[in-house]
């Protein structure tokens, strides 16, 4: 067992390896763990490396990120699961494209998250026989997920992965980002971190293996077509542990429609119900059409002009 851990202001993470880890490899797991935090404090430090720390002051100072095109996969991949929609629709086209990967985890990035995602995650490399890593991660943090940065939090994926990237002589680790369509797009923000992290780890990184054009509204009608067996697997929804389950079975005896185990209240629950009213013919009449008006409620209420949103609607009322 090796620990690598780093102590500062409301903040200790450790992450322990089953395999002892050179100091040249530690360190790069320290630089993720230091430039995520500082992604969500006004912590600065001179062991950070200066391009992380100059592309921190421009997240800082409100500065957009360029886009930068993902580099391919190259080599043996190492999959970043979370059992959300859209890791696990990039493990699908990976397994489609031919490739085997490996399947890494960090487990307490959010405690709730970790609830569903963990047991997922381990029961989707079984079925698939793939081989899993998982670190043991103690974490504390006073984090708002308000304002922290997606691209940081997956640069601190991306760093406690390079261990087992050299342990296993993986090439690529690969994320399921696509191309957000909204201000401030996501892939922008993680296309700047994690090429900067690159250069300085050398070690390769990529996005959805369909390109991040690819998008969310066909990721949900391929499950909806595709993949609707691997439903159950699937844990996108933002609502926390003893609120997902409740908010679930009112919508569910409310509507009478076979929903996404989700809360079926937040936008994530809400596109992937929409998908299966547009691709499914789950359900009878009276069924979809109280689950529509339920979501259209919900859009209102949270004022929400979401693109995929808006794309799933087209298909529905065609």
């Amino acid at each position: 067992m090796s620990d690598v851990s780093i102590l500062l202001p409301n903040l200790k993470i450790k992450i322990s390896y089953p395999f002892p880890i050179d100091i040249k490899h530690r360190r790069l797991v320290q630089q993720a763990m230091m430039a995520y935090y500082a992604s969500i404090s006004n912590f600065s430090n001179h062991m950070l490396n200066s391009n992380l720390m100059a592309l921190i002051e421009k997240y800082r100072n409100g500065i957009a990120f360029e886009e930068i095109e993902p580099p391919e996969i190259v080599g043996e991949p190492i999959l970043a699961l979370t059992t959300g929609k859209d890791s696990l629709h990039a493990l699908m086209s990976l397994l489609d494209m031919g490739y085997k990967p490996h399947l890494f985890y960090l487990d307490r990035i959010n405690k709730s998250e970790a609830f569903y995602e963990k047991p997922k995650v381990k029961e989707i490399a079984k079925k698939f026989d793939l081989p899993l890593h998982i670190p043991q991660v103690t974490y504390s943090a006073i984090i708002n997920r308000q304002n922290h940065n997606i691209g940081f939090r997956e640069l601190l994926i991306y760093g406690a992965a390079i261990p087992y990237m050299q342990q296993h002589n993986l090439d690529t680790i690969i994320f399921g980002i696509w191309r957000e369509l909204r201000e401030g797009p996501l892939s922008g923000d993680s296309h700047q971190v994690m090429s900067t992290y690159s250069e300085i780890s050398g070690y390769k990184y990529s996005f959805h293996p369909l390109g991040i054009e690819y998008g969310e509204d066909k990721c949900i009608k391929d499950f909806c077509e595709k993949y609707y067996d691997l439903f159950p697997y699937v844990t996108s929804c933002y609502t926390q542990i003893n609120y997902r389950e409740k908010m679930y079975e009112n919508i569910s005896s409310k509507t009478g429609f076979p929903i996404y185990h989700g809360c079926g209240y937040c936008i994530k629950c809400c596109r992937i119900n929409l998908g299966l009213i547009a691709y499914t013919n789950l359900g009878c009449l009276k069924s979809r059409k109280l689950l529509l008006g339920h979501i259209e409620k919900q859009i209102k209420i949270k004022n929400l002009d979401d693109p995929v949103i808006n794309s799933l609607l087209k298909v529905v009322y065609k």
